[in-house]
This record gives C-alpha cells, sequence and structure tokens, in this order.
C-alpha cells in the first residue's frame, strides 16, 4: 500500500444517503484542494451489514475522474439498504498505482425529509343506539336526562 502525502489534497463532502426503495445512495463531491492535477479518482466506502455487523469495502468512480486544482467531481454507490445499515468514506485514490491521497472529510447534502402517502382523513361514523331491554342506565353521557 503507498503513503499517504501529508498535507491535505482533496475536501470529501459525504451526503447523507438518499433513500430510493429499495435502494440506498451513497454520494458525494470530492474537491481538489491540492496545486496538482489529480486523476482516475476513486472514493473506497466502507459498508456495515445490518445482521452481523461485518464490513465491506466498495469503490465508487469520481465524475469526472480527472481533476485539475480547484475543480470539483461527484461519486455515487447503490446498494440494497435492507443489506447495510451504514457507511463510510475510507480512502480517496487516484492514478494507475491508486495512490492514496490526503483528503478531509466534511459533512455534504441532507437527506430531504420522507413524503409519506397522503391519506384520507375520515368523520367518525355515529355510533348506533342499542334498544333499551330495561337493564340500561337512562341517564348516560351519551343520553343525558335533566332529572328533577
Amino acid at each position: 500500500m503507498s503513503k499517504v502525502s501529508a498535507s491535505r489534497e482533496a475536501d470529501i463532502f459525504a451526503n447523507e444517503a438518499m433513500l430510493a426503495k429499495p435502494y440506498a445512495i451513497i454520494g458525494g463531491t470530492v474537491s481538489n484542494r491540492g496545486s496538482e492535477k489529480l486523476e482516475k479518482l476513486s472514493v473506497e466506502i466502507e459498508l456495515r451489514r445490518r445482521v452481523g455487523g461485518s464490513v465491506e469495502r466498495r469503490e465508487a468512480s469520481v465524475e469526472p475522474s480527472d481533476l485539475a486544482p480547484g475543480e470539483e467531481g461527484k461519486y455515487t454507490l447503490k446498494v440494497l439498504s435492507d443489506e447495510w445499515s451504514g457507511s463510510r468514506v475510507v480512502a480517496l485514490r487516484s492514478g494507475a498505482s491508486r495512490r492514496e491521497v490526503a483528503f478531509n472529510i466534511l459533512p455534504g447534502a441532507k437527506r430531504p425529509p420522507e413524503k409519506f402517502p397522503e391519506t384520507k382523513a375520515t368523520a367518525p361514523s355515529p355510533r348506533q343506539k342499542s334498544r333499551s331491554n330495561g337493564n340500561e342506565f337512562i341517564n348516560t353521557p351519551d343520553n343525558p336526562i335533566k332529572v328533577p
């Protein structure tokens, strides 16, 4: 594994995962903060399984893959939301040699609030009054009677 350079070369803005059932879309933006062009960029993301808590690493390409100083690119990774409980960015790689690039991780876009399906409000149906068989109270909250 190659050594990470001492100074920060990039910022990664990690967005909150977006839900598009049955998938979760993990993504964000990479910004070149260094003085050199970064080529063939990819972001390595660690995923945590819902069952068992084991981790798996996957790579997402940055588009555009080459970033001059000051330029930005986006990355996305689509996973099944039922299988994974969380994710985090663990590496930024550049070039054919897959050299690790020093980066800062920063918060990106927030997930928009979920929209719930609209439900039609229904008025409660009036209660059926039962016929008195002589064993019921006459004065109730449903059938108040003024007593002299």
